[in-house]
């Protein structure tokens, strides 16, 4: 892998379900076209939606899908550098909780749910007889759809050591979806902010009745952000 990648990611199920029943699938991420243009873009940029010809008002489901994608730039490094070793990858998350830490706290706990290959708390292999590359950083950044900033504009920078990343605040594991290995899955990166984010719902379980809009997870085991501010 080289210096820079843009992830090729898996495709999982993004349920999106009105309150009368008429259900509709999208894939992972919010669109397969969203994922595709996001290998194209520079490895430093961030999600966007209203340059790529989206257009908010055609549904309530898509217009929040769009602002709860964020680009992800993840960073590994291995103890001894290892030439041609991926330093960096790219890929696209989509926050699925954002709620009070605590009742009545200023501080917001926040999930984002992303492929376990592209953010793999146990680490990158380099090839055959390389150094594990362990997981050093992820760089969040937020849709353009969402600030209308022109230029990327970082939400959250976590620095990250032995499964686990830290906003400056607090220590959080990252939770895989699969832990054997976690690749084969996803993973939920939690950090905090100060205000809070749109997100799309996480079903906890499948759903035999449609209910709202939400995010499902097909398989045992699958990560989930906790769901109530006292499980947090």
């Amino acid at each position: 892998m080289r210096r820079g990648e843009n992830k090729q990611m898996s495709r999982y199920c993004l349920k999106s379900t009105s309150p009368r029943g008429n259900g509709f699938y999208v894939l992972l991420l919010v669109v397969g076209v969203l994922i595709a243009q996001g290998l194209m873009w520079p490895a430093v940029t961030f999600a966007s939606a209203r340059d790529e010809g989206y257009q908010f008002g055609n549904g309530q489901a898509l217009d929040r899908a769009s602002v709860s994608v964020v680009r992800l730039v993840v960073r590994y490094t291995s103890v001894t550098p290892v030439a041609g070793c991926t330093r960096s990858m790219t890929g696209l998350g989509v926050l699925v909780g954002s709620w009070a830490a605590t009742p009545s706290s200023p501080v917001f706990s926040d999930w984002i749910l992303t492929d376990g290959s592209l953010v793999d708390p146990n680490g990158i292999s380099c090839g055959a007889g390389k150094p594990l590359e362990q997981l050093n950083s992820i760089q969040i950044y937020l849709n353009n759809a969402y600030t209308l900033n022109p230029v990327g504009q970082t939400l959250k920078s976590l620095q990250c050591r032995s499964g686990s990343c830290t906003d400056g605040a607090t220590t959080l594991k990252i939770a895989c979806q699969d832990s054997s290995p976690c690749a084969k899955g996803v993973v939920l990166v939690s950090f905090h902010t100060p205000v809070l984010e749109p997100f799309i719902d996480m079903a906890q379980a499948d759903q035999a009745t449609p209910g709202p809009q939400g995010v499902e997870l097909i398989g045992s085991g699958a990560a989930s952000p906790p769901r109530s501010v006292e499980q947090a």
